[in-house]
This record gives C-alpha cells, sequence and structure tokens, in this order.
C-alpha cells in the first residue's frame, strides 16, 4: 500500500487506477479542443453572415477534427441543405444523418429522414441506407403527401433491393 494509487486498487481493482496525464499530449488535446471550439464559433458567424457555402467548409474542416460533431439544430439543417443545394449529396447525406442521430425528436426528423431516404436513393444510389431512413420516416411522417412520397420512394428502393414492397400504410 506504499505505492500511489496502491489503496484504490486495492478497493476498486483496474477502475480505480490513476491514470498519468502526459504534459505533452495533454497540451495537443487542448490545441485540439480549441481548434474545435474555434472551427464552431466561426460557423455559427459565417451562418449568421448567410454565407452558407463559408460555413459549409468550415463545417468540413470541423469533421476532419473530430467526426462526431453535431451543430445547434438549425445550424445543422442550414449546413446539411447548402451541401444538398450544391449537389454534395454525400456530404449532404451525411450531416442530414448527423442532424436525425442528435435531434431524432425535432419537429423536422421525420422531413428530414424522408429528404436523407431520397438522397440515398436518387442521388448516391445506397439502397440500404434509403431503406432505412424511408422506413423510419414513414413510421412517423403525418402529412398523408408526405407519406404517399415516401411510400413511392420506398417502394422503388425495395424495387432495387429485389425485395418486396412495403404494404401500405393509412395514417
Amino acid at each position: 500500500m506504499a505505492q500511489p494509487g496502491a489503496a484504490a486498487w486495492a478497493q476498486y481493482g483496474a477502475v480505480g487506477r490513476t491514470v498519468p496525464v502526459d504534459p505533452q499530449e495533454r497540451a495537443v488535446e487542448d490545441r485540439r479542443l480549441d481548434e474545435i471550439a474555434d472551427l464552431r464559433a466561426r460557423i455559427g458567424v459565417e451562418l449568421e453572415r448567410k454565407a452558407t457555402a463559408a460555413a459549409a467548409a468550415l463545417y468540413e474542416q470541423l469533421l476532419s477534427q473530430s467526426s462526431s460533431q453535431c451543430l445547434a439544430e438549425p445550424q445543422q439543417l442550414e449546413v446539411a441543405r447548402e451541401f444538398y443545394a450544391s449537389g454534395k449529396f454525400t456530404q449532404a447525406a451525411a450531416a442530414f444523418d448527423r442532424f436525425v442521430e442528435c435531434y431524432p425528436n425535432s419537429l423536422e426528423a421525420s422531413n428530414v429522414r424522408l429528404l436523407v431516404g431520397i438522397i440515398y436513393a436518387r442521388d448516391l444510389r445506397e439502397y440500404e441506407a434509403a431503406d432505412k431512413h424511408l422506413t423510419q420516416s414513414m413510421a412517423s411522417l403525418r402529412d398523408q403527401s408526405r407519406r404517399d412520397q415516401c411510400l413511392q420512394w420506398l417502394k422503388n428502393v425495395r424495387a432495387a433491393l429485389g425485395r418486396p414492397a412495403p404494404q401500405t400504410m393509412n395514417g
């Protein structure tokens, strides 16, 4: 019990071990976190200025620093819409995907799932991903015209996958 951490080891096992912190590793991590905070702030400024293309470029830099980043709900949607409008469908799908992961209970979530399902089907031809999003969207859409649109896309995706068409669901 003379060694530092020995009491914790005896009481808690490996979980109670103290982790040595290398000052150089800590400094690198601190710089990375500062860069992430700076990028997030710059994205917000660009979106306030209505410079969505610049914000989208900064968002890509942000993801290169930390792929798990998600912006505030309206910002995430705005950046995803910019990618879509500029024809960057892979980035748009990823940004919309991130939106529904971070904000599954948003009022926009069902419509975003529908849109990202369409992007995966029509623009990226990634039918498994399209099927997942369209199926989730179908379960929560309330507007009948959107449900009809979703059902049509889901039928097309299932046909491309060689699977049976979904049953018609009445809302």
